[in-house]
């Protein structure tokens, strides 16, 4: 009988890249969004999503530090910041024109 076993080191590997693709995500596509959106919205929205948006950042942060220090399932973290990813990128970044990126 076959058994897979996977090394909780192996584990770790994969949370830390499976993070580390989402912060890039997080910086890259979605700054370009917040980006556009500020380009094309008055002073007070582009306040909100912005502070909203290094909020994300930091949670990103606050989530690898829970993951990896914490009792909390690293599954539960990755799920919780992907649910968020969505969340931004239909709310925020869908509404900003591609057409405006100058």
């Amino acid at each position: 009988m076959f058994i897979l076993y996977i090394s909780d080191g192996f584990l770790n590997l994969l949370f830390i890249v499976h993070w580390g693709m989402l912060l890039m995500w997080a910086v890259i596509p979605e700054g370009i969004g917040v980006h556009i959106f500020r380009n094309n919205h008055n002073r007070f929205w582009s306040f909100v999503v912005t502070l909203i948006w290094f909020l994300f950042l930091i949670l990103h942060l606050v989530g690898f530090y829970v993951a990896i220090y914490q009792s909390i399932s690293r599954f539960a973290v990755l799920a919780f910041l992907f649910v968020l990813h969505i969340v931004f990128w239909v709310l925020i970044v869908k509404k900003a024109d591609p057409d405006e990126l100058t």
